[in-house]
């Protein structure tokens, strides 16, 4: 038997600790905002920002994470929609996929976000924005809610989107895998919201985007420099959402 290079043994480990860490930390994020809704969104892993500064509108963001949680990419895009006066609720994709979930389970997660929280802000209008993990569940989702909740939805912002997906984390998503459990794939769902305004961004250095994939009559593909974390100029991401 050969023995494990060294660095893989380090990567394996490096997960290891990181799953426990997710798993017995408090859900103290998902306690930052006071649910008006059902009291099972309580339940869900949820991180609220509120608006900053005198700007008003009439939007609210949902953004769903990547399967790191919520990390610098999705923290840095809420604060800055969050200063331009938007409100952003995040569902953190990591612990909520955490169990496999069925696209109907999820997607009727997001119907009560997206109800709870226009009551909640006084908003009539919805931004979706998914990054890599939370990229590839958005279309799925989106798909399955009630029109009446998907007219209100004027930006699905796709960040990083892979081409396949399926609706449990896996820890081989962090080693690049795309293909474990049961995947599904992601393009036919972004093609049945074809008339909705679809941001899509990509690095310059992802030449396997999805992104790229995607017809100029179906999503707007926005190139930007680096890969898939762009160079961590998640500004940019955020303003020109």
């Amino acid at each position: 038997m050969r023995p494990i290079p060294v660095f893989i043994f380090f990567r394996v480990v490096s997960i290891i600790i990181f799953l426990l860490f997710i798993l017995f930390t408090p859900l103290s994020l998902s306690q930052q905002y006071t649910s008006q809704g059902e009291a099972w969104l309580k339940e869900l892993p949820l991180i609220e920002v509120p608006p900053k500064g005198d700007r008003d509108n009439n939007v609210l963001a949902v953004l769903l994470t990547g399967d790191g949680g919520w990390r610098k990419i999705d923290q840095e895009i809420a604060h800055t929609l969050a200063t331009n006066g938007i409100p952003v609720v995040g569902l953190n994709t990591l612990k909520y996929f955490w169990k496999r979930r069925t696209p109907e389970e999820a997607s009727f997660a997001l119907e009560q976000i997206i109800e709870n929280f226009l009551r909640k802000w006084k908003k009539e209008e919805v931004i979706l924005v998914g990054y890599c993990f939370g990229a590839d569940l958005l279309p799925f989702l989106a798909n399955r809610i009630s029109s009446e909740n998907l007219e209100k939805v004027v930006i699905i912002a796709l960040i990083g989107p892979g081409h396949m997906v399926d609706f449990k984390f896996h820890p081989t998503y962090w080693l690049g895998g795309e293909s474990a459990g049961n995947p599904r794939p992601v393009l036919p769902e972004v093609e049945k919201l074809s008339g909705k305004k679809i941001l899509c961004f990509c690095g310059e250095e992802e030449n396997n985007s999805l992104c790229r994939e995607m017809k100029p009559s179906l999503a707007k593909v926005i190139v930007l420099p680096g890969g898939h974390h762009f160079g961590g100029n998640y500004k940019v991401i955020a303003e020109t959402i």
